[in-house]
This record gives structure tokens, sequence and C-alpha cells, in this order.
């Protein structure tokens, strides 16, 4: 895959400029090659798009760039052999307006001359409240918005290097399916015949956080886009959309055919740098030789760089590999164990014995700091089972009642943050196999099942 790297666009509080810097540095140990810089916490790219960046930060304003920082971003991204590219959110813009393309031109001029950055990048994610009478269509206005920015700002005779766009489209994901998603079929039909060919387009997939990407998605995909470069903006394993979370899973569902539909992957991490590297490292090695990748070699490898010798890197894979909470598409035991029995009961038993052995294991050398609300859904998962089953097997004891039900509403606050709209369905199907077939609806109401 020829573009690896990271897109820093998750929001919450942007990595520090020093973390920065050495996670770069980092990148470039784990075969990475490209780095977008595009907090959304950023101000200067995104609320304030239109002010140009300032040459020093005003003091205790850390969460923001300044020029001089810019200018260190480059050098250490030289230094590493990773190239540099900023995305600017256009929050607000209004098509048609000159003074909005106007200021829009300079933002990208600015970057472009005081950094010698050479790839930049338009971030549509947020569409315009409302649109001028003289555009038919969204992506009619951004195309024509996009392809006056290009020329306006190639014709500058002194920039010497050539110019490289990037678009991320309004509507960013989609299953490309017969009479499914029209309209988002429709504005990215449009934008893709509009756009100057030359300009790559991020997409996230079948979803803005996608479980798959099939090589027959890509496919349809490919031949939709018509030979146009598409770089997979892949929202994983950030979690600002499940905060209480942490996802240190190994890359997993991407076919390993994704080189010949794509011109590369950018994943996009959580806010802590530590804990992202878990997965990050394993997705690296993924993009480097697709065919040969193993993911749990690849995620004891990862876990080895956290722990003092080489069982506590195991006790912490194997931890990862089956402990709940940590991908909200797995199951949240395993599927065989979902019965009443009491042969499946004992088979449960030993399964909380192991996650508890592992937990305590993995825990005498990986930083909590980073990885506590991993370790904490751990800990919840373990006493509501205990608990939950304790019930069942003495349902008329209101003690038991009481315990069970206070881990239920523990468990379920940290479930209830993945019921965003697009994921709803999969995650009634997958996530919420609760021991003995337990529904969701059963989740916070145990007393339903007596």
């Amino acid at each position: 895959i020829k573009l690896r790297g990271v897109v820093e666009a998750f929001r919450g509080k942007p990595f520090a400029l020093k973390d920065r810097l050495n996670f770069i540095h980092w990148l470039k140990s784990k075969g990475a090659n490209y780095y977008l810089y595009a907090p959304k916490e950023d101000s200067f790219l995104r609320d304030n798009w239109s002010q140009p960046y300032t040459e020093k930060l005003e003091k205790g304003n850390e969460a923001v760039m300044s020029l001089n920082h810019l200018q260190e971003l480059v050098s250490q991204c030289n230094k590493s052999d990773v190239t540099l590219n900023v995305g600017v959110y256009p929050v607000g813009f209004k098509y048609g307006d000159d003074n909005d393309f106007f200021a829009l031109a300079e933002k990208f001029d600015q970057i472009r001359k005081t950094s010698k950055i050479s790839h930049l990048t338009v971030i549509l994610e947020d569409p315009p409240s409302e649109l001028d009478q003289q555009y038919k269509s969204l992506a009619e206005a951004q195309a024509k918005t996009i392809n006056r920015l290009i020329a306006h700002l190639s014709t500058d005779e002194k920039q010497t290097d050539k110019l490289s766009w990037f678009l991320y489209p309004t509507c960013s994901s989609c299953h490309f399916r017969n009479n499914m998603q029209l309209e988002a079929v429709s504005y990215l039909q449009e934008l893709n015949e509009k756009v100057d060919p030359e300009v790559a387009f991020f997409f996230n997939g079948n979803s803005t956080v996608s479980a798959t990407i099939t090589e027959q998605f890509l496919k349809k995909m490919f031949g939709f886009f018509n030979k146009r470069k598409i770089i997979i903006w892949d929202n994983t394993p950030v979690n600002d959309y499940a905060q209480k979370f942490i996802y240190l899973n190994p890359y997993t569902g991407r076919d390993k055919s994704i080189g010949a539909y794509v011109e590369g992957i950018l994943l996009n991490p959580m806010e802590s740098i530590v804990a992202s590297k878990i997965s990050l490292s394993t997705a690296f090695d993924f993009m480097q030789s697709p065919k040969n990748y193993d993911p749990e070699k690849s995620l004891l490898s990862s876990c080895a760089q956290y722990t003092a010798n080489e069982e506590l890197a195991r006790a912490f894979a194997k931890l990862i590999s089956i402990a709940p909470s940590n991908n909200v598409y797995r199951r949240v035991v395993p599927e065989s164990l979902n019965s009443e029995s009491k042969t499946e009961y004992n088979l449960f038993l030993d399964y909380q014995t192991t996650l508890t052995t592992l937990k305590q294991d993995a825990s005498l050398t990986v930083d909590k700091s980073h990885f506590s609300k991993f370790f904490n859904a751990v800990e919840i998962f373990l006493k509501f089972n205990l608990s939950y089953f304790s019930f069942l097997n003495d349902r008329q004891s209101n003690d038991k009642r009481k315990e069970v039900t206070l881990f239920c509403r523990q468990f379920d606050s940290y479930l209830r943050p993945l019921l965003a709209p697009d994921h709803l369905e999969s995650f009634k199907q997958t996530v919420c196999k609760l021991p003995m077939s337990v529904s969701y609806t059963h989740l916070t109401l145990p007393t339903k099942r007596i």
C-alpha cells in the first residue's frame, strides 16, 4: 500500500507538539510514510479557519498550532521521510461568496508558503446551512469551488513544488448497493464527475466506522470512482464516539487485496498516543504485507513494547483478544457460552478466571494511565457476569437482584455511547449478545427474565 499513515482528526484535545513530533519519529520505525494534520480542535483549521495562523501562540494556548510549530512539524516529517498533509475544515463556508473563497485560498497559501507543504486537503464534512440559488446541487457548488481553488493557487510562478490536492467529501461513506442511499450515490457521482480528476478523495468505506472492507466492496468503489485516487480514511482505533472504551484490537476486516484498489490507508487514532500504538502497529504490519499479515503475531509483537518480558506480552495480547468492550463489532462473550446449561456455565466460570488472571498479569507492567479505561471495562464485565450467574442460580434473593441490577447499569453505561443511529442495528445484532442470550432490552431490567 503506497500511502501508509495517520490522520490526526479525532474529536478532543489534539496531541501536544512534543508528543506529535515523537509520534512521527515512531511512525517511521513502523514503516509509515504519511501524516495528515487535521485536528478538529485546532481552531485555525476549523472554527476560525478564515483567520491566518499566528507566528507564535499566546501563553497557555497549547491546543492549536502556530507557524513556528508547523515548521517544526515539517522538519520532523522531513527527517522521518513522512509526507505531511494539512487539512482545513471551512465550517460555514458560503459557496459563491468571494470573501469566503479568498479567505480559504489565503489560508492554504499561507500554509504552503511558510512551511513548504505541498499536500493540502479540503475537509467538507460539515454541510452548509443553505446554498446559493446559482447552484443546482451541493456537489456542483463544492466542485466549482475546489476547481477554482486549485486554479487560483497554481498561478503562483514562484511556487516550484506542484501541489497535490485531497478532498474529504460531505458524504464520505456508501454501500454502493442498488436502490440504497440514493442521495449519497447521486452526490458522490456528481462530485466525482465535476472535481478535477487529479484530486484524490478520502473515503471511510461502507460506513463512517467500517467493520469490514471486502474485496466486493472495493471493486464497486473502484468502478464507481472510475480510476480516481482513493485513500481510505479509516476511523480506527479512534474512540471519540464512545469515549468510555479504549480499542486495542489488532487491525482486521480489511481484504488483503485492498492495495490494488486504493492509493493508501490513513488511520484515525485515539487521544492517547500510547494506547493507539497497539492497534496502529498491527495496521502498519498489514499495510506493508497484506498477504502475509497475521493479526495474532502482530498483536503479540505490538504488546511487547509495553511489557517487561515475553510472558507478560502474551498475557496482555491474550487479554486484548478475548476481553469485552475492545471492539464494537465483537460479541461480549464467545458465542459458545451463550447457553444456560450447567456445562456452559462451568466453561464460562473458567473463562472469567482466565480473564481475571490475565488482567492481573498484564497490569504488572502496562502503563495504567493510558490503558485504565480498558482495564475498567474488563473489571465491570467480570463483576457483571459473575453477579448475573449468581442471580440465575438464586433468583429469589433480593440482594443478588440488587447486585446484578447495579452491575447491569454500570455495564450499560459503557455500552450506551455506541448507540449512534448508524451503528444501532449492527450494535444490537453483535455487541449485545450477553450470556444466556440476554437481549439489550433486558440489560437494565434483568427481572424480566424471571
